[in-house]
C-alpha cells in the first residue's frame, strides 16, 4: 500500500491512461539510507486495463479481498506472495474470467 511504500523511503504515482486503465509507477530507495549510500531510485511501471481504482492511504485490514488480474502466471504468483499475509487474494488471468 501506500503507507509501506512511504514507509520505506519510496513514493508511489497513479495516472489514467488516454486509451484503456491505468499506469502505477513505483520508486523505491535502492539502499536503505541509513547506511550512508546517495539515494538512488529504481522505477517499475505496470499498466492495467482495468478502470482505475483510488489507492488507498492507510493499510487495509485483513477482511478485504483483492482481486488480481495478471495473464502472466509467475507476476501473478508473486503479486499474490505480497498480498496474501494482509487481504483474501483472488486470482483471474484476464478480463473474461475475472
Amino acid at each position: 500500500s501506500k503507507r509501506i511504500i512511504e514507509m520505506q523511503g519510496g513514493s508511489i504515482y497513479a495516472k489514467n491512461n488516454l486509451t484503456a486503465g491505468c499506469s502505477i509507477r513505483i520508486l523505491l530507495p535502492l539502499a536503505p539510507e541509513e547506511f550512508g549510500e546517495k539515494k538512488e531510485d529504481r522505477s517499475i511501471t505496470t499498466t492495467s486495463t482495468s478502470p482505475t481504482l483510488p489507492i488507498p492511504n492507510e493499510i487495509l485490514p485483513k477482511g478485504i479481498s483483492i482481486l488480481v488480474v495478471e495473464d502472466n502466471a509467475d507476476m501473478r504468483a508473486y503479486i499474490r506472495s505480497i498480498l496474501q499475509d494482509n487481504y483474501q487474494v483472488q486470482e483471474a488471468a484476464n478480463g473474461a474470467e475475472a
